[in-house]
């Protein structure tokens, strides 16, 4: 589901690129996530943000999207395929 969430500069999900740190789901269906960022001083953070919720929406009771920067987001925080894509667009990773 999250993988139709993307960072708008890059194309990559958040999944894929790393972003994802922690999801909490209570017993009501309420999921909070932490995520980072590949830049705290990312200014699309509140587009990111509001992608998640619109994919969450309708599918869990209610969710919040925390941000966390420690510890910073680092290229080995993606996966195989967000390496792969991220190699794709010219990145040397």
């Amino acid at each position: 589901m999250l993988f139709r969430s993307v960072d708008p500069e890059l194309g990559i999900d958040v999944v894929n690129l790393g972003l994802l740190r922690d999801v909490n789901i209570d017993p009501s269906g309420y999921v909070t996530l932490a995520m980072t960022l590949t830049s705290a001083a990312c200014p699309l953070d509140e587009e990111i943000k509001d992608q998640v919720r619109s994919v969450l929406d309708g599918h869990v009771t209610g969710h919040a999207v925390n941000f966390v920067y420690m510890p910073p987001w680092h290229p080995e925080d993606m996966t195989p395929e967000g390496v792969d894509m991220l190699r794709a667009l010219g990145y040397n990773v």
